[in-house]
């Protein structure tokens, strides 16, 4: 899934659940919070402009209450 300045990130929740998504670099750093709290039960879009990082390998990692995933995506400008 490569992208080039800017990407979205979905997901669904089935119940009401604490959540944080944040964007890493390869070398673990987080670089971006995009969303964190509680949310209720629903679909979520968000977007990550990424065209003041370097290009690269990033993370996307959605933590819930529920589970723990992660998404790998890459900038190319």
């Amino acid at each position: 899934n490569p992208f080039n300045g800017e990407t979205s990130i979905s997901f669904g929740l089935s119940s009401e659940e604490a959540v944080k998504l944040e964007i890493y670099n390869a070398l673990g750093v987080r670089v971006k919070t995009i969303a964190e709290g509680q949310f209720p039960a629903g679909r979520y879009h968000f977007r990550w402009n990424g065209s003041r990082d370097p290009s690269g390998v990033y993370f996307a990692r959605l933590s819930t209450g529920q589970s723990d995933e992660v998404v790998k995506m890459l900038l190319l400008k």
